[in-house]
């Protein structure tokens, strides 16, 4: 089934846009901020986020019909590799633009993680993922799992913990207070803080980019058909041509052409 078939009737097509739409709207923001927690790139983020909606779109029918639609479109994003890029001057307090205050520490903090636990620190408190599905996601036993995030938990902690005189701008961790619910407090302040930013045109942008894809990947087969059918057309008309010479009688002098 096609989201685009010509013959489906209105209403199922109205129906199914409708469908998409609410799944659209309920995975985007969050989407969008896995990504920039990942790579710390918002431009980025919103970029394969668009890349994976309109993948999405393009089979929902049989995306709907899986067990993790979210899944399946959260992996799509993950797989656009980020720009290769020298950090441009600025770039820090741009992406800052796009966090509350009291969550940039904790962004910086997350930033500065090795990836192994940034991804697995970033897939659980911003994606939303139970550690089990971390486990299944990134194909790791759930020990190394736990493992890597109370490494992640204990490192960020440290970092924040000391606070100069003057510049309490957000929490500091309880000594009282255990090391991952603290972190869990504050990675969900971070998680809000990345995805509280929704743009209302997103889905407008799916449904044309999903358009021209379409209509791009169908003009390139009615050309390669037609330069076939040129070509098959070519042969038909114009056959080889053959030279049916009569051959020289066996022992006979073979001519020899006019001396230079």
């Amino acid at each position: 089934m096609d989201p685009f078939h010509p013959v489906d009737e209105p209403a199922v097509r109205a129906a199914r846009k409708s469908q998409f739409g609410r799944f659209h709207d309920d995975t985007h923001p969050q989407l969008v901020a896995l990504l920039h927690a990942l790579h710390g790139d918002r431009a980025h983020a919103n970029r394969a986020t668009h890349r994976a909606f309109v993948q999405t779109w393009r089979h929902w029918p049989t995306v709907a019909a899986l067990p993790d639609p979210a899944g399946w479109t959260r992996q799509k994003a993950r797989q656009v590799r980020p720009p290769h890029r020298r950090p441009r001057i600025g770039a820090e307090s741009q992406e800052n633009g796009w966090i509350a205050p009291t969550a940039r520490p904790m962004f910086a903090a997350l930033r500065r993680l090795p990836d192994e636990e940034r991804t697995v620190v970033a897939l659980h408190h911003v994606g939303g993922l139970a550690v089990e599905q971390v486990a299944d996601e990134e194909h790791l036993p759930l020990d190394v799992v736990m493992a890597r995030l109370a490494a992640a938990y204990q490192v960020m902690a440290e970092r924040l913990g000391w606070i100069p005189p003057g510049q309490r701008t957000y929490r500091t961790p309880d000594p009282s207070q255990p090391i991952h619910i603290w972190a869990a407090v504050e990675l969900t302040e971070l998680a809000h803080a990345l995805s509280y930013r929704t743009d209302r045109h997103a889905l407008d942008r799916v449904f044309r980019g999903a358009t021209r894809q379409r209509l791009t990947v169908t003009s390139a087969a009615a050309a390669v058909l037609t330069i076939g059918l040129a070509g098959t057309l070519t042969l038909t008309q114009h056959p080889t041509m053959r030279y049916d010479l009569p051959l020289p009688p066996a022992g006979a002098p073979v001519e020899q052409g006019p001396s230079q």
